[in-house]
C-alpha cells in the first residue's frame, strides 16, 4: 500500500509537470492535445504523452547546413521551454558555435549524442539541470558506498580519457563536477585543450552507428602519463568499460597494478559497448586502478539523473523518475505492480527546460512497485538491459511520434 501511495504521488507530480511545461513547449502541447490528455492519472495516461527517443534528432538532415541555421533553431524552439535568440543563432557558421551561442545567450548547455546516420540528438538542457545531475550522482555514490566515497566534497585529481571540451554527456558531466568541486581539482585529459566537435562527429559518423572508442595504444600511453603524475594518489576516473579493460589488461600483463590510491573513485556506464569482455573484467580494472570503489550507472542523453548499479547487478531508479515498461509488440503499458520485461519508458521530473518523457530504445526487466532489491535500497530497479532493435519484432509504438517537430 505504501508503494502504491508513492506511485500515485509520482503520477500526481507528473500531471503537474505536464500542465506546467505544455504551456511553454510547443511539441509537448501538440502531443498532449493529439492524445486528449489533460492530466496524468495512470501510467497509461503517461504513456500517451511520451516522446519517441528519436524526437531530439527529428530534424531534416538539411537543417545542419549553415544556410539552414534558422530552420534548425526553429526546430529546437518547439522542444525548448524558453525563447531562443533566433537571430544570433542563425548567424553561427558551425554547429559548435551554434551550441556555444545557446550557452552564452540562453544559458542552455545543450547536450548532443555521438551521431548515427549523419545526425546528432540535440537536447536543450539548462545549466542548472547539469548542476542538479552532478549533485544527484554525488549523492548516489555516497549512498551506495555507505558514505565512504564522494565526488564533490573530496578533491581528487580527474582522469578523463577523452576531450577536455565539448557537448557530449560525459564531457559536460565532468565539466560540471569540476565546477562544483571545492577546492578545484587538477585534471588530465586524453585530448587536453581540445574539443569533441559536433561538426567533426557529423562528418565522420554519417555511416557509422557505433560510438568511437580511443585507440588502445594511445590510451595506454595516456594512462602511463596519468600514472607518472598521480601514482599512489586517490583519483577520480570517468570512462567506459572496454577502454578501461584494455588498459588494465595490458598493464596487468606487465605486472603493473594498484596504480592509484585505494580511495580512488571509478565512474563508468554505457555497458560493454557490444564488446565480449571476460567475466572477470571488472576485477581486472579494480586491480589495475587499486580501488574497490567502482560505480556504474545506466543513463542516456535525454535524462538528468543516473541509475546507480548495486552489488546485485540492478540499476536503481531515482526518485525523480516515473517509469514503466511497455509491451514491445503493442505499446501497451505492462502491469507496474509486477516484475515485467518490455520497452523502457520514463518521465524525468528534474527536466524543466525540455520534456523528459521518453519511450526509449531499450528493453529492460523492471521490478514491481512493491519489490525491494536484496541490496536493501528502496524503490524500483531494472536489469537485463538490451537494445530494442536486437529484440525480435521490436518497433516503436508511440502515439506522439507523428507530432514530433520535423516529421
Amino acid at each position: 500500500m505504501e508503494a502504491e501511495t508513492d506511485y500515485k504521488r509520482q503520477l500526481n507530480h507528473a500531471s503537474v509537470h505536464l500542465a506546467k511545461l505544455r504551456e511553454d513547449i510547443v511539441a509537448l502541447d501538440r502531443c498532449a492535445e493529439a492524445a486528449g490528455i489533460r492530466s496524468i492519472e495512470t501510467f497509461d495516461d503517461l504513456s500517451k504523452v511520451l516522446f519517441p527517443q528519436q524526437v531530439y534528432k527529428s530534424y531534416p538532415k538539411s537543417y545542419l547546413k549553415p544556410e539552414n541555421r534558422r530552420q534548425l533553431t526553429q526546430w529546437l524552439q518547439q522542444l525548448c521551454a524558453v525563447r531562443l535568440p533566433e537571430d544570433e543563432l542563425t548567424t553561427a557558421p558551425t554547429i559548435d558555435e551554434w551550441i556555444d551561442t545557446l550557452a552564452n545567450l540562453a544559458d542552455i548547455w545543450l547536450v548532443h549524442s555521438f551521431g548515427t546516420g549523419g545526425k546528432l540528438s540535440l537536447v536543450p538542457r539548462a545549466r542548472m539541470e547539469w548542476l542538479s545531475g552532478a549533485q544527484h550522482v554525488d549523492g548516489e555514490i555516497r549512498k551506495f558506498s555507505g558514505g565512504l566515497a564522494d565526488v564533490l566534497a573530496t578533491p581528487r585529481p580527474v582522469i578523463q580519457p577523452t576531450f577536455e571540451y565539448g557537448a557530449t554527456a560525459a564531457t559536460r558531466a565532468v565539466q560540471t563536477i569540476r565546477e562544483l568541486s571545492l577546492p578545484a581539482r587538477e585534471a588530465i585529459y586524453l585530448h587536453p585543450k581540445q574539443r569533441r566537435s559536433a561538426d567533426a562527429l557529423l562528418m565522420s559518423r554519417a555511416a557509422d552507428s557505433k560510438s568511437p572508442l580511443p585507440d588502445p595504444d594511445q590510451m595506454s600511453r595516456f594512462f602511463d602519463q596519468a600514472k607518472s603524475k598521480f601514482a599512489g594518489e586517490d583519483v577520480y576516473i570517468f570512462g567506459v568499460w572496454p577502454v578501461l579493460y584494455d588498459v588494465a589488461s595490458d598493464a596487468l600483463s606487465k605486472g603493473i597494478h594498484h596504480v592509484f590510491g585505494p580511495g580512488s573513485v571509478l565512474h563508468t556506464g554505457g555497458g560493454t559497448k557490444a564488446r565480449a569482455l571476460p567475466s572477470d573484467f571488472t576485477d581486472s580494472v579494480k586491480k589495475f586502478v587499486g580501488t574497490e570503489q567502482v560505480f556504474e550507472f545506466y543513463s542516456m542523453t535525454e535524462i538528468i539523473p543516473a541509475f546507480p548499479k548495486c552489488r546485485f547487478g540492478n540499476y536503481h531508479v531515482p526518485s525523480s523518475v516515473v517509469c514503466c515498461v511497455m509491451d514491445v509488440a503493442s505499446g501497451s503499458v505492462l502491469d507496474t505492480s509486477k516484475v515485467n520485461r518490455g520497452q523502457f519508458a520514463f518521465l524525468d521530473l528534474l527536466a524543466s527546460m525540455y520534456w523528459g518523457g521518453i519511450t526509449t530504445g531499450d528493453v529492460v526487466t523492471l521490478s514491481g512497485t512493491n519489490d525491494r532489491c536484496d541490496c536493501g535500497n528502496a524503490g524500483r530497479y531494472l536489469f537485463d538491459v538490451a537494445r530494442l532493435d536486437a529484440v525480435a519484432g521490436g518497433d516503436d509504438k508511440i502515439s506522439c511520434a507523428d507530432t514530433a517537430p520535423g516529421t
